[in-house]
């Protein structure tokens, strides 16, 4: 029954429509979820130690779009997972911790979520706010795939083979295109490129999708207990799905065919190649390269195959292209920038933002130093640098917030220190 669903045309999409069937759309974050539930091939590298295959992703947006409901569907479906929250994570957290026994005051080494999905699948939703501690051991849990502690005398290193399907909401509830990931929400960099694929899901009002919408959510409703399984409106059966994960993990091991291989590579060097040296724009990452095979590997498997073939890297070329559009867009000049995600900020922006910092600079020194109001500095740089007056609050706030201005009084602004 799994070959004869394998030889089914279109499988992959049916298998990404399998998924919380329930929710209207969202097919790109569907997709996504099922290459991780697949995930592609493990290699050892020639210097010894394994490339993961593993595929990490992270989808950041709106509340009620729909993100959690995915999260949870995938566990449903996944020969092995685990769902949790990155708030409600007891003192294990999300990795491990070392735990002292009340009783007997022996310490006791715990494993967190990661650990006891290691070879499945752990969603983590609310991303955006678990421990700082559990952060950094996510670094390499994500990497390396294992989790080293060293704490009371315990020294241990625990297998982490686990792909992460994350959800986080912004800072502000809303999702704001002009920041950058990063300062959408709370995670550093370093973190955010470890994700394989990053989706940002907005809620805009659209009124032929909204239309649609609301037929699909009314018609479910309209439905009485008894008809209301799963299977009618999923494409696959949960269990058989399951089965067909399990036997796809356990039996496929894909690997890269001549074409899939140039593929990428073209597709690699013309986003490399796209804008001249001096803008020093980077678009794509030779890490990204890693991802771009994974989730080829993955999209292969879901056919049971055992080649990836051209068309493969195609599709998966699409959904790439969302999330660097997603992720890398920058508003200000229309171009692609993985700064955005690497650096938390655009290579723009840095330019602007030093350029305005000399010009700070200069206007207080030509007032002594003193404390000045916000919305007279507002009013200058706006005027000689020709910046916009929204990007200019928001670059105060930020070295505000950094500790390179501070406001002695309400409204006014001042350098933390001299510099002479």
């Amino acid at each position: 029954e799994i070959e004869r669903l394998s030889k089914e045309p279109m499988i992959q999409k049916k298998i990404a429509r399998s998924i919380s069937p329930v929710i209207y759309g969202r097919d790109e974050l569907k997709m996504a979820t099922a290459l991780s539930l697949f995930g592609g091939t493990r290699k050892l590298r020639p210097g010894g130690g394994y490339k993961r295959g593993d595929i990490h992703i992270l989808f950041v947006g709106d509340p009620g779009t729909g993100k959690s409901e995915i999260l949870k569907s995938a566990i449903e479906i996944s020969p092995r997972g685990l769902y949790t929250s990155g708030k409600g994570s007891t003192a294990v957290g999300l990795t491990a911790a070392v735990i002292k026994d009340n009783e007997t005051g022996q310490m006791n080494l715990e494993a967190g979520a990661i650990i006891l999905a290691n070879g499945g699948v752990a969603a983590i939703d609310e991303f955006d706010k678990m421990d700082t501690s559990d952060r950094s051991a996510l670094h390499e849990a994500m990497e390396q795939q294992t989790v080293s502690i060293a704490k009371a005398g315990i020294v241990a290193t625990l297998k982490a083979q686990t792909a992460i399907i994350a959800a986080a909401n912004p800072r502000t509830g809303r999702y704001d295109r002009y920041k950058t990931p990063t300062q959408n929400i709370h995670l550093p960099p370093s973190l955010l490129s470890r994700f394989d694929l990053i989706f940002i899901v907005t809620d805009k009002p659209d009124p032929a999708n909204d239309a649609q919408m609301a037929e699909f959510i009314l018609q479910n409703s309209m439905e009485g207990p008894k008809d209301n399984n799963n299977s009618k409106s999923a494409p696959i059966d949960s269990e058989l799905l399951k089965k067909y994960i399990k036997y796809a993990r356990r039996k496929c091991f894909p690997v890269l065919s001549e074409e899939a291989k140039e593929k990428i590579k073209a597709f690699y060097l013309q986003l490399r190649g796209q804008y001249d040296s001096e803008d020093a724009i980077v678009s794509i990452l030779a890490r990204n390269l890693d991802a771009l095979v994974r989730l080829s590997e993955a999209y292969a498997k879901m056919s049971l195959r055992n080649k990836v073939l051209k068309s493969d890297v195609e599709e998966i070329i699409k959904l790439f292209t969302r999330y660097l559009k997603d992720t890398g867009y920058d508003e200000s000049t229309g171009k692609i920038d993985m700064d955005r995600i690497l650096v938390g900020q655009s290579r723009s922006s840095i330019g602007k933002l030093d350029k305005m910092l000399t010009r700070l600079k200069e206007i207080f020194e030509d007032n002594n130093w003193k404390a000045l109001e916000k919305i007279n500095v507002i009013q200058i740089l706006e005027l000689e640098e020709g910046l916009d007056e929204k990007w200019i609050k928001d670059a105060l706030e930020e070295l505000v917030k950094e500790g390179t201005l501070y406001e002695p009084r309400n409204n006014t602004i001042k350098f933390t220190n001299r510099d002479d």
